[in-house]
């Protein structure tokens, strides 16, 4: 499971999480992997519940998480997994056979960061740690693209973001500006040139 979800925004309550821990005690056998990545980056007052914490998901779940997400550094493949032991353990021996594009520099240097992510000795002032001010400066992002989003000539509806790095937009409404092709078959490779794009330049109303 995902959440805060991606690339949706999605953050899940405790309670639609309760919920789901109720189901899955008719699945004794069943593990959980918990992505939860964007647990620092929540909007609007919103608060990550990690879904190890609740009842005893704790034996069956194993959580991941992201350094370069988390440091807006997503070019290093850094991750790391918080578990029970028994799991994890299995965790541990299947990565030492699969991982790729890593460094142990990368790993040394993304543990020594996490060390600081929630201290103010990195912003001059000393007031903000570097999370919060990620999260301000997300936030003033997701403001600006969402208003931008409003105030295009077009009729799509840009949806509530709680969380994450992407926008995500409804464009029930720009189903009159597609063309007929691409509405009836997914099959677009029929184009002489091989492309599935138009010739003609990209439309949006009011402009030629």
């Amino acid at each position: 499971m995902n959440t805060p979800h991606n690339p949706t925004g999605k953050v899940f309550t405790r309670e639609e999480l309760e919920e789901i821990t109720s189901i899955l005690k008719d699945f004794p056998d069943c593990m959980v992997l918990a992505d939860e990545v964007y647990d620092f980056l929540t909007y609007d007052g919103l608060e990550h519940t990690r879904f190890a914490t609740i009842g005893d998901n704790w034996n069956r779940t194993v959580t991941v998480y992201s350094g370069g997400k988390k440091f807006n550094a997503t070019g290093w493949k850094v991750g790391w997994a918080i578990g029970h032991q028994k799991l994890v353990r299995l965790g541990g021996i299947l990565n030492n056979t699969s991982f790729y594009c890593q460094n142990t520099p990368g790993q040394v240097a993304m543990a020594q960061a996490l060390r600081h992510a929630e201290q103010h000795e990195l912003e001059s002032d000393g007031s903000s740690t570097f999370l919060n001010t990620a999260k301000a400066n997300f936030t003033e992002v997701r403001d600006y693209l969402t208003q931008e989003l409003k105030d295009m000539p077009l009729p799509w509806e840009p949806l509530s973001v709680e969380s994450g790095y992407f926008l995500m937009a409804d464009i029930t409404k720009c189903r009159d500006l597609i063309g007929k092709k691409f509405l009836e078959s997914h099959d677009y490779e029929d184009d002489k040139n091989g492309t599935p794009a138009p010739h003609h330049p990209l439309y949006m109303p009011g402009t030629k």
